[in-house]
């Protein structure tokens, strides 16, 4: 894990030094916090855990996700050597899946408030959203095709299931459009079926070009709304 991760450049040498580390520490908490995760996703469990357990798998978490952000980056993307994108991404690819249990799961012990740093994570949020593609792409960079459509798949199911009255305007229309470009870039088309196309549609592209007004749009998506066409007297 000491290795260095990218061609050591003057430009690149001492972020490549502080990555190698970072990802050595990622290993050394991965078993631990996962197991964690693992345990607290099960709803036919009731466990128990202390701040140590809920700190260490949020600093996993967090710290994963800025890695793949890193990795991911267009200009870093096919950089570094294929062990190093390996690594991150299949467990990626893991904690993903166990978020994706994590949010789903509502018994009282893990809606507790300790764990609420946790969950929050698990949320769908632009830093999740992020967190998908990059894995994503990062695993079509080796040719794990379908991993990477897999997770992209999880993201859709959640994106189309996510109630009108909790879509906020602009925010939710930026994670659709963040989903669908990579999507498409990755030549799996903006989304998985005709059916989900046209059940994200409205958010795929932006119908005006002010961004006020298409927020106001957005914030009517899902609400009746009735025009009165009786002429004025």
């Amino acid at each position: 894990m000491k290795q260095v991760l990218l061609s050591p450049t003057p430009e690149t040498e001492k972020p490549t030094e502080n990555l190698s580390k970072r990802i050595s520490d990622l290993h050394r908490w991965f078993d631990t916090a996962t197991t964690f995760i693992a345990r607290q996703s099960s709803e036919d469990t009731v466990t128990g855990f202390n701040a140590d357990d809920v700190e260490s798998a949020r600093a996993m978490i967090i710290e994963l996700e800025s890695i793949v952000r890193f990795l991911s980056h267009p200009t870093r993307l096919n950089s570094t050597y294929p062990w190093a994108r390996v690594f991150v991404a299949t467990n990626a690819f893991k904690i993903i899946h166990m978020m994706q249990k994590l949010h789903r799961v509502t018994q009282p012990a893990i809606t507790v408030p300790l764990l609420g740093t946790v969950k929050e994570l698990c949320d769908t949020t632009l830093d999740f959203t992020e967190f998908v593609v990059g894995t994503a792409q990062l695993l079509a960079s080796f040719s794990r095709n379908s991993q990477a459509r897999e997770i992209l798949d999880v993201l859709e199911k959640r994106l189309l299931k996510t109630p009108f009255e909790k879509r906020k305007p602009s925010e939710f229309r930026a994670l659709v459009q963040k989903y669908s470009s990579a999507r498409d870039t990755m030549g799996m088309g903006s989304t998985s079926s005709p059916k989900t196309s046209r059940a994200l549609e409205w958010y795929l592209t932006n119908t005006v070009g002010n961004a006020e007004l298409q927020e106001k749009l957005d914030g009517m998506i899902g609400h009746p709304v009735y025009f009165d066409l009786t002429p004025n007297s």
